[in-house]
């Protein structure tokens, strides 16, 4: 959110560029051409098509949550007290997306579900990368 543009407009301009070149990839992995590196390309313009349509989702939200920092804090430390317990519900509760690639890496979101805001939406506090061993 914070190096959105003002209007939307780029991040639109983007997912508009990456359709097309999702669309070709696909024409080209069809017609034979099986590279793995295209397939590869193709999920990482999925994954980034998923992460811009995630910011003009918030972006156009009628409504903003507010956080009380205290009760974020809160809220993580009881995630950790009970992680052992409740290892499910601590996920549910801050695993915000998930980004699986082809090679097998994969991009995990760290966060907290806003309550009494339009859509799913989420803060994101934390952003792990994973690479594929």
């Amino acid at each position: 959110m914070n190096g959105a543009s003002p209007d939307l407009s780029s991040e639109k301009r983007e997912i508009a560029e990456n359709n097309k070149k999702i669309a070709n990839g696909v024409k080209a992995v069809m017609s034979g051409m099986d590279i793995p590196e295209l397939r590869e390309e193709i999920d990482k313009l999925r994954t980034r098509n998923s992460e811009l349509e995630e910011v003009i989702k918030i972006a156009t939200s009628s409504k903003y949550a507010t956080v009380d920092e205290a009760a974020l804090v809160e809220m993580f430390r009881n995630a950790a007290d009970t992680i052992d317990e409740e290892p499910d519900r601590a996920i549910r509760n801050h695993i915000t997306k998930i980004y699986a690639a082809v090679d097998g890496s994969y991009t995990v979101n760290v966060g907290v579900h806003t309550v009494g805001s339009p859509g799913a939406a989420y803060i994101v506090c934390a952003t792990f990368i994973y690479n594929a061993a």
